[in-house]
């Protein structure tokens, strides 16, 4: 089974100089996220998967391995703050 992380609804997103402010209207509450949290969370459109996300992150910040535990507890804390929610989809 894959995981697929999907932006909550109700996010509002916006670039500032140090990264990412959401604003999630459904728990009224702010998140300030850095530039690396900031990409990720807009990565999660529900049709990645984790280990895509991570293999995307490791070529925008060109690092020498894939960030997929790393991007894994990411997402957790996403998870946690209800940032996202995950769907799942089986493979036969």
């Amino acid at each position: 089974m894959a995981e697929f992380p999907k932006q909550a609804d109700a996010l509002n997103m916006t670039t500032v100089e140090d990264g990412l402010v959401v604003k999630d209207h459904t728990w009224n509450r702010v998140h300030y996220l850095n530039h690396t949290a900031g990409f990720v969370l807009m990565l999660c459109d529900g049709k990645k998967s984790i280990r895509t996300i991570a293999s995307l992150l490791r070529s925008q910040f060109e690092l020498d391995e894939s960030p997929e535990k790393e991007v894994e507890e990411m997402i957790e804390q996403f998870l946690e703050e209800k940032l996202v929610v995950m769907k799942n989809v089986g493979y036969k």
